[in-house]
């Protein structure tokens, strides 16, 4: 190989590896974003629940489940593949 083209692909190989770590960067930016939403709604819907419960009313089990570890795990879960697939089909 000339000089030239190992400078060419050198250049190309630095180009490739910036565009794909500022992609990477976005991804995992909406990613974060993303789990901190769930997170939110799930803290709200305790705080609700805390208020309920304070103020004496009654409420469903189903909603106490709905904020439980494990829901939240799957909620997480679900909605990072979500994500991801639309970070790469609209980039």
């Amino acid at each position: 190989m000339s000089n030239d083209n190992v400078a060419v692909l050198t250049t190309l190989n630095g180009a490739v590896l910036l565009i794909g770590t500022v992609q990477y960067t976005k991804l995992m930016q909406r990613s974060y974003r993303a789990v901190a939403e769930v997170q939110r709604q799930r803290l709200a819907k305790r705080t609700a629940l805390m208020d309920a419960k304070r103020r004496g009313e009654e409420f469903a089990v189903d909603d106490l489940l709905e904020i439980g570890p494990r829901q939240g795990q799957r909620e997480l879960v679900r909605s990072t593949p979500v994500v991801l697939a639309n970070e790469l089909v609209h980039g």
